[in-house]
């Protein structure tokens, strides 16, 4: 057995501490590919559509289809009353919040003043969260702000004014002028009258 060396020490503890979200590692010989899960929203209620399927409403404000169609997916409890009930709070993976997809009809609730490189806050240079239940949107005036957002693939973008940013709810992220900049957030909501069921 060969002696562990002081930098593959240092190696082993970095992995432990802060592992990639996506990561190969060799064991026996084999290759294993880990991925981190992805981002998980609660279910909140049961709709139909107009051909009958079922779909989940989630606490991120999209809605997603539940099929019970072997061999492809078995959801046999989608089609009992009780079992689709029992659900309720249960977890359920959003796509659509990996790609930081805006739900349909949010409203702005509100808006931070418009900041620049010197005046933009610490906390949002650094890792944090918008609060669950609201959408960020990050929107550049002028200049360029460089976006990362901890979904999976993780998201790596430079915003500018053409297209503003959506940032999901309870996903960490932060934000970086490059050079001279003028920005906001905008938080949004859904309307009042937006009932689940």
């Amino acid at each position: 057995m060969r002696p562990v060396t002081p930098s593959a020490r240092r190696a082993r503890r970095r992995e432990r501490t802060s592992p990639p979200l996506h990561q190969i590692r060799r064991r026996s010989g084999k290759l294993r590919c880990l991925y981190a899960p992805g981002v998980e929203r609660s279910i909140v209620g049961f709709s139909q559509d107009d051909a009958g399927d079922w779909v989940a409403a989630l606490d991120c404000f999209h809605r997603q289809h539940v099929r019970h169609d072997p061999p492809f997916r078995s959801a046999p409890w989608v089609l009992d009353q009780a079992a689709r009930s029992g659900r309720v709070g249960a977890a359920l993976d959003c796509p659509l919040c990996e790609r930081a997809e805006l739900p349909d009809d949010l409203v702005v609730a509100r808006t931070t003043d418009w900041f620049d490189e010197e005046t933009m806050p610490p906390g949002l240079r650094r890792a944090h969260r918008v609060a669950q239940g609201t959408w960020g949107r990050l929107r550049v005036d002028s200049g360029r702000v460089r976006f990362r957002a901890k979904t999976h693939p993780i998201i790596d973008v430079v915003v500018g004014p053409a297209a503003p940013q959506a940032i999901p709810p309870g996903v960490e992220h932060e934000a970086e002028p490059l050079g001279p900049v003028r920005f906001r957030v905008e938080f949004l909501r859904p309307r009042d009258d937006r009932q689940v069921t």
